[in-house]
């Protein structure tokens, strides 16, 4: 059920964001292009994202490849607020650096409980903006 809703929630909020409604979501979603290093395929992601200082974060879970094709830093194009926007992103897992107060700041609204189970599946994407808006 879970990837069902998240499909389609990606099927309508894709055309949304790149449309001139995207005012309706584009405050707290994104759109992330990510070019594959070895299909060379672009694949589009909408995901929440709030300002970190001059950065952006972004989450996503393990489970989704997209992510690894930014292994060790890559360029990504995002539609940020109805325009493109060039921007490098690198990735991080539980493994690497602690993420719990990252999550605490992303999603403040949820339980503790829900922000450790988060943590050992989540992926921290770390945006620096290359030209800003």
């Amino acid at each position: 059920m879970r990837n069902f809703l998240n499909t389609l929630a990606n099927r309508l909020m894709k055309p949304l964001l790149a449309s001139p409604l995207h005012f309706v979501a584009s405050n707290h979603v994104l759109l992330i292009a990510v070019t594959g290093r070895k299909s060379g395929s672009v694949y589009v992601t909408p995901l929440e994202y709030r300002y970190n200082g001059e950065e952006l974060m972004l989450f996503t879970q393990q489970e989704r490849r997209w992510w690894r094709n930014l292994i060790g830093g890559a360029p990504v194009m995002l539609v940020l607020r109805g325009k493109r926007v060039d921007a490098y992103a690198r990735p991080f897992t539980a493994d690497q650096m602690p993420l719990s107060d990252l999550l605490r700041q992303m999603y403040p609204y949820l339980s503790d409980e829900r922000r450790t189970a988060l943590e050992k599946t989540s992926v921290y994407i770390q945006v620096q903006l290359v030209n800003e808006i």
